[in-house]
């Protein structure tokens, strides 16, 4: 039996981008667009066009910087330097594993409930 994909499934390290689709129509409509004779030149003009348009206009996603304390981030990179502990036991080295998966979760946790706080405020549910 086959199972079906998740649609709101997205991998990681995917970049999503928002545009403005009333700028970008305003690009479109503004840019020099050039007709040459080959079509395949044609084509390729029109597709680098395309992408240089929303270049212009891609507008880049919130900074999410807020949702872990300054104490946490470097946790990741403090966790992966010990590592290669060669007199560190498996034990400790969970223990450390564990402590940091944690501390970032708990820092999500009040990230969450921060922004909860706001939308109620406005009375909106937007993240």
């Amino acid at each position: 039996r086959k199972q079906e994909s998740n649609p709101l499934h997205r991998l990681r390290n995917v970049v999503m981008v928002a545009y403005d689709v009333d700028n970008l129509n305003e690009i479109l409509c503004n840019r020099n667009w050039h007709i040459e004779k080959d079509w395949t030149e044609d084509y390729g003009l029109f597709v680098d066009g395309l992408k240089r348009c929303a270049e212009l206009n891609s507008a880049t996603q919130s900074n999410r910087s807020d949702r872990t304390s300054s104490t946490n981030k470097d946790l990741p990179e403090k966790r992966s330097k010990l590592m290669p502990d060669a007199d560190g036991s498996h034990l400790a080295r969970s223990i450390r594993n564990t402590n940091c998966r944690k501390a970032l979760k708990k820092d999500l946790y009040w990230h969450m409930i921060k922004k909860l706080l706001e939308a109620r405020k406005r009375s909106s549910l937007k993240y």
